[in-house]
């Protein structure tokens, strides 16, 4: 089953402000076969060598978008994502719901 998990930036991830959730984290959850996708336009995403993202970056849309947008590279990937999960702090519930994902608030 592919789980793919798509985080907004500020407010959530320990690379901005009051973020909680480390880049570690993420990369453990790759490593369980967790598809990690950045949906945030924020700069403040987590870099790795080079200063590039460390997950994949999908970003130039409206939110709701974006999401849908990773779940078409995903299927680029030869990946179909059954379980599809929104993280953010925004309290944009209804974003997630457009796009057919779970919204989870950090």
């Amino acid at each position: 089953m592919n789980v793919l998990m798509c985080f907004d930036v500020d407010g959530v991830l320990d690379s901005s402000s009051k973020g909680v959730i480390i880049a570690q984290q993420l990369k453990e959850l790759e490593e369980r076969g967790v598809i990690v996708v950045i949906v945030s336009p924020s700069p403040n995403f987590p870099r790795g060598r080079n200063n590039v993202s460390m997950f994949p970056r999908i970003c130039d849309k409206s939110r709701a978008d974006n999401l849908i947008d990773a779940v078409i590279w995903c299927q680029k990937q030869g990946l179909d994502p059954i379980l599809k999960l929104y993280i953010s702090d925004n309290g944009d519930y209804s974003e997630a719901m457009k796009a057919g994902f779970t919204y989870i608030d950090r």
